[in-house]
């Protein structure tokens, strides 16, 4: 399912810059028809759910740098937050497209002052509150586990819940 949306995104966005049937088949079927690929989707929920949310929120970004679309920032910012859930890395995406669009807000919305902070906002805060979230739902503490939270975040090796936490060892269960 993720990674039809991937691929009906990529399709759409060749169809509206102007490009003919063939030229997308042709640039859509030798990525997404390749069995490697397939077999990766397969395989990797987490990984392509991720991918595909994070290529709708791209899409919702594009959409209001080039067409101006306001709401197209809802998009993006909640498709971050559901990221989140499957990539912590998405909370780096969300600030990122945070900073860029408040300078193409800036540019946009030159005779309303507070657009530009409102648009970060809209972007940035889905995915914090995710995150902020995660992180008190194992008691506030950055170093304690979560027995909700997938044993594997960034690296792979690091069974804390969220924050400075991810650096430190793992600590057995029960002790304190």
């Amino acid at each position: 399912m993720f990674a039809g949306v991937t691929l009906h995104l990529t399709g759409e966005q060749l169809l509206r810059r102007g490009f003919d049937l063939a030229t997308v088949a042709g640039l859509i079927l030798p990525v997404f028809a390749v069995p490697a690929v397939a077999y990766a989707a397969s395989q990797s929920m987490s990984g392509i759910a991720a991918l595909s949310l994070l290529a709708v929120a791209l899409q919702g970004f594009v959409w209001f740098v080039v067409d101006g679309d306001t709401d197209a920032v809802f998009t993006c910012g909640l498709a971050l937050a559901a990221c989140f859930f499957f990539d912590p890395i998405a909370i780096f995406y969300a600030i990122a497209l945070g900073a860029a669009a408040f300078f193409f807000a800036v540019d946009r919305f030159r005779t309303t002052r507070a657009a530009a902070p409102a648009t970060v906002a809209v972007i940035t805060f889905p995915t914090v509150f995710v995150t902020l979230a995660r992180c008190s739902s194992s008691g506030g503490s950055p170093g304690t586990r979560s027995s909700s939270w997938p044993r594997t975040l960034i690296s792979g090796s690091s069974p804390t819940a969220c924050g400075a936490g991810w650096a430190r060892p793992p600590r057995p269960w029960g002790s304190r």
